[in-house]
């Protein structure tokens, strides 16, 4: 029994040691990301009762080359474009006149990444990983907010700025055959990194203005909501 026991420790062993990419192949592919959130939030404890609706939406694009540097490392770069939606809308309901309050804002955003992949493989097919980024982005949007109470306020602002960051992104990749497989990355679980913005108006005089604003931000998370509130998905070439 004891014999057996260590044959069977010995095979799973070699097993998760059998190299299933080898120095030199490179992992070639797009990816895409879909990300939607809603909610609504209405105060019921006095008058007007407001109702308050928010909704974020955002759809990204990718393309990343990786060249094995050995069979469970990868070096390689990775170029992303990102459009995200924001909207929110307050609501006087049953208010006279009408008291209705929105804002939408438009963000696209283009980036381009150092990329440092480990494997660890759990299976002959399947592997988990970790990358290593060092990204920089440039962004460009547009806000547009309105009032029915008050219209002569309504203004458009635009924004733009760029950011450095180094983060760090699990995932999952399974070979579908012998030259493709399947990449599913989670959200980051931490980072840290420098951003600089710049919004600015011209609509009317009382909302003329121009804003800056930069600093550091750091962050980091484990929870499985947060690993689980992201996606990229991507089909990867072996050659």
């Amino acid at each position: 029994m004891k014999k057996m026991l260590l044959i069977a420790i010995g095979s799973l062993s070699i097993g998760f040691a059998n190299a299933q990419f080898t120095q030199g192949q490179k992992l070639i592919g797009p990816s895409l990301s879909f990300n939607t959130n809603n909610s609504t939030e209405k105060n019921n404890y006095s008058q007007p009762i407001y109702e308050r609706k928010e909704n974020a939406t955002s759809i990204g694009l990718g393309f990343s080359a990786l060249k094995f540097i050995s069979s469970k490392k990868a070096n390689g770069w990775r170029l992303n474009y990102t459009f995200s939606n924001f909207k929110n809308t307050t609501e006087a309901l049953n208010s006279t006149p009408i008291n209705f309050g929105k804002n939408i804002r438009n963000i696209h955003e283009v980036g381009i990444g150092y990329v440092t992949r480990n494997f660890i493989q759990i299976k002959p097919k399947l592997n988990f990983y970790y990358d290593v980024i060092l990204y920089g982005n440039y962004n460009l949007g547009e806000s547009v907010n309105e009032s029915t109470l008050a219209p002569s306020n309504n203004y458009t602002s635009t924004n733009n700025g760029y950011g450095i960051s180094v983060y760090i992104t699990p995932g999952f990749t399974y070979q579908l055959k012998k030259n493709l497989i399947l990449d599913a990355a989670l959200n980051s679980i931490g980072s840290i990194g420098y951003f600089n913005n710049k919004e600015t108006s011209n609509d009317f005089a009382l909302n003329n203005y121009e804003r800056k604003y930069s600093g550091f931000n750091a962050s980091s998370s484990l929870t499985a909501g947060s690993l689980l509130s992201n996606f990229w998905f991507s089909i990867k070439w072996i050659r």
